[in-house]
């Protein structure tokens, strides 16, 4: 289960959207609450537009996992996706905004439209610690921040600066 699990991962980090709800569809079948296949299905959903399966797909994997900061963060993204503002603040209250989920939140931040707040999460998480930013680049749910050109900039300070 776990090569089809890391073919779904890399499928959405590919952008193949469709690619990885087939195959995290494919995964659920067998095994119907494996975190990581509904994980990526819900944020597959979310990225494509179909908001409601998105965010219900990701309320089940925090109702599976309720003490995760990450896939609470997660639930935040989405509900801030999709427009529910308020949810998505209720989300982050349950974290506590530091240590390894600071990407998360400033990516919350971002889709809420907080760029201040979500680049100062970003300066924080590469202060704390560098490591926390190395999928910053690939992934798919930081687009609310790619235009802003603090992006460019962190994403030189990690080393990445041969876009």
């Amino acid at each position: 289960m776990g090569k089809r699990v890391a073919l779904v991962s890399r499928l959405f980090f590919a952008r193949d959207y469709e690619g990885a709800i087939g195959e995290a569809q494919n995964v659920l079948q067998l095994e119907p609450d494996h975190l990581n296949a509904l994980f990526f299905l819900g944020s597959s959903y979310t990225v494509s537009g179909q908001y409601a399966d998105g965010v219900e797909t990701l309320e089940r994997v925090v109702e599976l996992d309720p003490d995760n900061p990450f896939r609470i963060t997660m639930l935040a993204w989405a509900y801030a996706r999709s427009s529910q503002r308020e949810p998505a603040l209720e989300m982050l209250e349950r974290v506590d905004g530091r240590g390894p989920i600071l990407k998360e939140i400033a990516i919350v931040h971002g889709e809420l439209g907080e760029l201040d707040r979500a680049f100062g999460y970003l300066d924080q998480a590469f202060s704390e610690d560098p490591g926390l930013l190395v999928e910053l680049r690939s992934d798919p749910t930081a687009d609310s921040l790619r235009a802003d050109p603090r992006f460019e900039e962190l994403l030189k300070r990690i080393g990445f600066d041969d876009r």
